[in-house]
């Protein structure tokens, strides 16, 4: 336990001294205030984009179309720079010299790693939304802040799937491939590779059939856990989101994209258990 503690100590003392809350934090909380108030998402029932702090739920429909793309690529980044330099450095050959397991090495890293994710993408958040509940009230807060936690598990999810890749090959160009190729696959080419699918099969794909393989898609699941509140623009979200919500409950979302984020860190896990002192 003094291991990870050590390891988890050791990450968060890292992003300190690179300021690593300080950016992200920053970014997520000028890039709410701004799609906030000049996104041009339509309001449920509106004609027209509204410039200004409008609704939670408009904010909200902004913030996962940006955050889609956006957090997957900070947390497989984070995570494979962290690993990348262990690895040149030496440093994990120094670490497996210690009386530690490797564990509390894995793990302590990881944790240090996503409690800095964590909290500068959640201060980042809630920061502006606070700033936007005084400007509009707080009827809809709660939209505001199921879409935080869903960020949140977002980021973790796609910061253990880095863990898992880059402990899956040894280089380092090859850990980036693999990194920034499974934000390509799961955030651009999944969908698109199912829709045109779904169009080839001229809609014969059964509702049920077609909502569990979405769940198949980390992104997708966010994109799903983030609008599952919002009622009222369901319909305006898209056709794999109606199906979705139809389809699995708010708690169904939260355990799977929970299960997506420990199945690849313990799959990471197996992986860098193999690693040895390169001699």
């Amino acid at each position: 336990m003094k291991g990870v503690v050590h390891f988890f100590s050791r990450e968060i003392t890292l992003g300190r001294r690179n300021r690593l809350i300080l950016g992200l934090g920053s970014m997520t909380f000028f890039l709410s205030l701004i799609l906030a108030y000049f996104g041009t998402i339509q309001n449920p029932g509106a004609e027209k984009g509204v410039l200004g702090f409008s609704s939670f739920e408009a904010t909200v429909i902004s913030l996962t179309a940006l955050s889609t793309y956006l957090i997957p690529i900070i947390a497989l980044v984070l995570g494979f720079d962290s690993t990348a330099n262990e690895m040149e450095t030496g440093s994990f050959e120094l670490f497996f010299t210690y009386p530690l397991k490797k564990s509390e090495i894995y793990f302590g890293k990881f944790l240090g790693l996503a409690t800095l994710l964590v909290v500068s993408t959640t201060t980042g958040f809630l920061v502006a939304g606070l700033i936007i509940g005084w400007k509009i009230g707080w009827e809809s807060f709660g939209i505001y802040l199921n879409f935080v936690l869903a960020s949140n598990l977002l980021g973790l999810t796609f910061l253990a799937l880095s863990f898992f890749f880059s402990n899956l090959v040894e280089k380092r160009a090859q850990m980036l491939g693999l990194n920034l190729f499974s934000w390509f696959f799961f955030v651009i080419l999944f969908d698109l590779g199912l829709i045109l699918l779904l169009v080839a099969l001229e809609g014969r794909v059964p509702q049920e059939v077609a909502s569990a393989v979405l769940f198949l898609n980390p992104a997708d699941l966010f994109r799903f856990m983030s609008t599952a509140t919002i009622e009222n623009i369901r319909n305006s979200y898209g056709i794999a989101a109606v199906v979705a919500h139809n389809f699995f409950s708010l708690k169904v979302l939260i355990l799977t994209l929970a299960l997506w984020v420990a199945l690849p860190l313990c799959g990471g896990y197996l992986l860098f258990k193999r690693r040895s002192i390169k001699r």
